[in-house]
């Protein structure tokens, strides 16, 4: 009586076997767009002059809100600071 091959589950192969095309591990790498360039990871388009302008635009405006918030709140911890100062004065804490 012979045993039943069990399914999912390949023979080993011997060294004198030719490999088949089922065992290929080659993989098809990705062609390039037109207008695209390749980085490290893929390929990426090239940016516009456009987008690049937007870019700088946003990144200006950023800037622009990051010394205003900085701004801001030092003024609030200098009213914080006087605030807290004549509170002190009226508790008695001075």
């Amino acid at each position: 009586m012979v045993p039943a091959a069990k399914e999912g589950r390949a023979r080993k192969k011997t060294p004198g076997e030719p490999k088949t095309a089922v065992q290929s591990t080659s993989v098809a790498k990705p062609k390039a767009k037109p207008g695209a360039k390749a980085t490290g990871k893929g390929f990426a388009r090239k940016s516009s002059p456009e987008a690049t302008e937007s870019f700088h635009d946003e990144i200006a405006d950023l800037r622009q809100l990051e010394e205003e918030n900085a701004r801001l709140r030092r003024a609030l911890g200098e009213k914080l600071r006087s605030e807290n100062g004549v509170l002190r004065k009226r508790l008695g804490l001075n």
